[in-house]
């Protein structure tokens, strides 16, 4: 009878605390696919703004050319890909100055860049990805 008793306690005690745990741990099989459903949107979105990003990134716009030198910058020509020259310094930059210069529309990432000093020290980088990094920086 004691037995009966206990038994018959202990599976009560289980019921009563187990319920609650069960309750939580399963999820409505509506809500479920709502979320995976929102999810899958959600990732489809992003993945949408990240090509257009990418689409964007495709050509460079502009150049920083940052001199820091002791010699002024006397000449720079920055060639695309192709070979074709598509911008160059129109006066000297000085030690520690910057300068932005605009690059045509369609020039694409990719370009030589070549530089002279007026110690006669001269810079040339090939295959430089403008759209990754915009800044050339001359250091000594």
């Amino acid at each position: 009878m004691i037995s009966r008793i206990g038994l018959a306690v202990g599976f009560a005690a289980l019921i009563t605390f187990s319920a609650p745990v069960l309750a939580q741990t399963a999820p409505a099989p509506v809500a479920a696919a709502e979320a995976a459903g929102g999810a899958a949107t959600a990732a489809a979105a992003k993945a949408k703004r990240t090509a257009k990003k990418k689409l964007a990134a495709k050509n460079a716009s502009e150049i920083i050319l940052v001199n820091s030198r002791s010699a002024a910058v006397t000449g720079v020509a920055v060639t695309s890909a192709a070979g074709k020259n598509v911008a160059k310094l129109k006066k000297a930059l000085e030690p520690g100055k910057k300068i932005s210069i605009k690059l045509p529309k369609n020039s694409g990432c990719t370009f030589a860049v070549n530089a002279s000093f007026s110690d006669d020290a001269e810079f040339d980088q090939a295959d430089v990805d403008l759209c990754a990094d915009k800044t050339v920086r001359f250091t000594e």
